[in-house]
């Protein structure tokens, strides 16, 4: 059981969320040092002995680029010298975007997943992949499924990268989504595969207690039941944000997972810090959040009774 940071050393499975803002730059590039980051520090666990699931959004950012890459290469002169903006992220406002987000994923998980692939090899760790969508958690046999499948790979000591399969989930919404996005997906995983820890990685160094652009933001080092904060904007690329992500994570702390962290995937070797119980991002603890529940009114949220 984890009841402060210097309890984290001893969880043994691990749930790493690596969001777009950290997975991908703005432009929709990989982040090579960000993802590099994530790769050393998950190798270094896994011969440690522990047992980590990896989470990573990005491929629909990094497949808008793939697309307005081969925009660009099907250009004649003419037409590139004539055309006066050029949106990089290839954004797309008509009817038609559900299908082109599709696109987009579907252009970017493949190169997404060969980097983690590439840079895990050079460590002599193997990976896999996982594509899901809500549908796969509605029923007790599909969640059995996915924890056994998890729990094989984990056995032979191979780590699981899950993803939401946007490519089909685009086009196919559920009535009644288990999850909305990879920040609940995480939560969701880390809950059904007995993980002791969950981290978040993202692009703030943890949950302020109001939006960091203001004057006078302080980072919330504990978060409990009587928290109260007021969320700024989402991410610009990704659905989440950080209000979803402090929902996920109380929703993991009150299913059974001992702790999470919210911190900042931009810090090198941060896991390592989480793992050492070094004061870093927002901790969140299932002792404390035993009784929690979330409300929110659009700009803020309070943790309570």
């Amino acid at each position: 059981m984890i009841h402060n940071r210097a309890d984290i050393r001893n969880a043994n499975r691990i749930v790493i969320k690596a969001g777009t803002c950290v997975a991908s730059t703005p432009e929709g590039y990989p982040s090579l040092l960000r993802i590099s980051n994530i790769v050393e520090d998950v190798a270094r666990l896994t011969r440690e002995g522990k047992q980590v699931i990896i989470v990573s959004s990005g491929a629909i950012g990094i497949g808008k680029q793939v697309l307005a890459r081969q925009g660009v290469m099907n250009l004649t002169v003419s037409e590139l010298l004539g055309k006066k903006e050029l949106n990089p992220l290839g954004d797309c406002m008509t009817p038609e975007e559900i299908s082109y987000k599709s696109a987009c994923a579907a252009a970017g998980q493949l190169g997404l997943m060969a980097l983690y692939d590439s840079m895990f090899n050079q460590l002599h760790v193997s990976v896999s992949q996982i594509l899901v969508r809500s549908a796969d958690f509605s029923s007790p046999e599909r969640r059995r499924d996915i924890h056994d499948i998890i729990n094989v790979l984990l056995e032979n000591h191979i780590v699981p990268i899950l993803n939401e399969n946007d490519v089909v989930s685009a086009n196919q919404m559920d009535d009644d989504p288990v999850f909305l996005d990879n920040d609940s997906l995480a939560a969701l995983v880390a809950m059904e595969t007995n993980a002791q820890l969950l981290v978040y990685l993202t692009n703030v160094p943890g949950v302020f207690d109001r939006p960091p652009c203001e004057e006078g933001a302080e980072i919330i080092e504990e978060f409990t039941e009587e928290t109260v904060f007021r969320a700024g904007s989402k991410s610009l690329q990704g659905r989440g944000g950080m209000a979803a992500k402090v929902g996920a994570a109380v929703t993991a702390v009150k299913g059974g997972v001992n702790a999470v962290v919210i911190t900042s995937g931009e810090d090198i070797g941060v896991v390592g810090k989480v793992m050492t119980g070094e004061k870093t991002g927002t901790l969140f603890l299932s002792d404390t959040q035993c009784n929690a529940s979330v409300s929110s009114d659009n700009s803020s949220m309070r943790v309570h009774e």
